[in-house]
């Protein structure tokens, strides 16, 4: 057999050995980073931003969560109050991976105690340009998006709550728009039905 048949040979069976590799990983069924996901929109392309302590309190007179370590964990992040209303805002630009046309995703992984409770947290979005800096954020944020969740009443567990938010609902914003994020629990609403404090370890908005 001539050198050129050997490694046609050899490169026919390896593309056959992929393949039927690929073909035992679908019917076992693995798959890859799930769609809607965090994992998922870096796999496909799109982006993920981490909002964490560079948070700032609103301009209005909404209280700011102070930020915390769980003791049982030992998981920053801000902790909203059970009783009070309280938010946290960031600043950041769109990147230009934003697709208008589909839903901005959001999560926020949240811990209590060990007591399983019902919660409510939203987010609030608008886009900022140069006339807006002292205008209140109340006129500037688009409506609140609400996620409800309980708690899994273990110290060691945390609960995720997810948003799908479209372009309408966060003030048009397009991609390279400027924008203010808010994040807020709403303790006063009867479907937050906890007075216990509630920590939110990990924040962030992807697509």
């Amino acid at each position: 057999m001539s050198a050129a048949r050997s490694a046609g040979t050899r490169l026919a069976a390896g593309a056959f050995a992929v393949i039927l590799c690929l073909f035992m990983l679908a019917a076992a069924g693995v798959d890859g980073p799930a769609q809607g996901s965090a994992a998922g929109a870096a796999a496909s392309g799109g982006f993920t931003i981490g909002l964490g302590q560079g948070g700032v309190a609103s301009i209005n007179s909404t209280t700011a969560p102070a930020w915390t370590t769980t003791a049982t964990l030992g998981l920053s992040g801000y902790t909203f109050d059970g009783a009070t209303q309280e938010a946290i805002q960031w600043k950041l630009t769109l990147p230009a991976a934003y697709d208008s046309s589909k839903p901005l995703l959001a999560e926020a992984v949240i811990h209590s105690g060990s007591t399983s409770q019902t919660v409510r947290f939203g987010i609030r979005i608008g886009t900022l340009e140069a006339e807006d800096v002292t205008t209140a954020p109340d006129t500037i944020l688009d409506a609140q998006q609400v996620a409800d969740g309980t708690t899994s009443g273990s110290i060691d567990t945390t609960t995720t709550l997810s948003w799908s938010i479209d372009s309408g609902d966060m003030d048009s914003a397009a991609a390279g728009d400027l924008i203010l994020i808010q994040l807020d629990r709403d303790a006063a609403s009867s479907a937050d039905g906890s007075e216990l404090d509630v920590t939110v370890a990990e924040f962030r908005i992807f697509q």
